[in-house]
């Protein structure tokens, strides 16, 4: 999409104050619509005169406008074939993206986030995020959470940055990991999840790890994660007590990651929780 295009789109989400940004309406507007303007040849040959134009400009603003704020306000799901879909307020607000909210028990699939994402959720769950490079999946009021990103980095020690020389392929990052003398890594499973495949590995902190950052108040602390892009951030950490589980997957020379985030709970008994919802995952392009 031009710029010029782009710029119409970032009005009209300032217009409407829709929690989305105008990547997201891109989109919407390219999954969804699918339009195409024609081209004046086209719009002469068909003896159209002025009036497809202005329609096609009245149906654009529509679109983009409207469709989003009555998509927000439905509060029920909406079947279309075997997919339920639903759209309802974000529970991280705008940095939700454009997220489902509350799902009731059924299969979906995300809006923004790459590569798409089928899913299937018993009842409690919730989409709480789902922008173009993170997608998270929680239980409705646990701070627990189940979270997609695409091209997770390894983070520099205490910065908000990559760490050098370190790449986004799975032996790159499974090498990283293992090799980290801070944590205290499992030995890397083979796996495919949603017709991608990668490892999965269980990370903790060394108890003997003893370096801070300045944002850990005085606990050891390693970064481990980061998505520097300031469209889908995130930067985790791992402090004392607390355990995760992270896919890494192949993904077009770079990867798509999985983390079960217990946020110091039992790994295991979230495990339980969440395999199901992970091994209904599918991705595609």
């Amino acid at each position: 999409m031009n710029y010029e295009t782009r710029e119409q789109l970032r009005t009209y989400t300032e217009e409407f104050d829709a929690a989305i940004s105008p990547l997201d309406l891109e989109a919407i507007l390219q999954s969804e619509l699918k339009l195409t303007a024609a081209s004046p040849e086209i719009l002469q040959s068909q003896r159209r005169g002025w009036l497809m134009p202005v329609l096609v400009g009245v149906l654009v603003v529509f679109l983009v406008g409207a469709v989003p704020w009555f998509l927000r306000m439905m509060d029920g799901p909406i079947e279309v074939g075997s997919v339920v879909t639903t759209m309802a307020p974000c529970p991280y607000g705008e940095d939700g993206g454009v997220c489902l909210g509350p799902l009731g028990e059924g299969t979906y699939s995300s809006t923004s986030f790459a590569p798409d994402l089928r899913y299937t959720v018993p009842g409690g769950w919730e989409n709480a995020q789902d922008r173009s490079g993170n997608f998270v999946l929680q239980k409705t009021g646990d701070v627990r959470y189940l979270a997609v990103y695409q091209n997770v980095k390894a983070p520099a020690e205490c910065e908000d940055v990559p760490a050098p020389g370190v790449g986004t392929s799975v032996e790159e990052l499974t090498e990283w990991y293992t090799t980290h003398p801070g944590l205290v890594v499992t030995e890397p499973v083979e796996v495919t999840v949603g017709g991608l495949t990668g490892v999965f590995l269980d990370i903790s902190l060394d108890p003997s790890w003893d370096v801070t950052c300045e944002f850990s108040e005085g606990r050891p602390v390693v970064p481990f994660l980061l998505k520097d892009d300031p469209m889908s951030y995130a930067h985790h950490v791992i402090l004392p007590g607390f355990e995760e589980r992270l896919y890494i997957l192949e993904w077009f020379g770079g990867n798509v990651a999985i983390e079960v985030g217990p946020e110091g709970g039992p790994l295991d008994d979230y495990l339980s929780e969440v395999l199901p919802i992970i091994d209904s995952m599918s991705f595609g392009e």
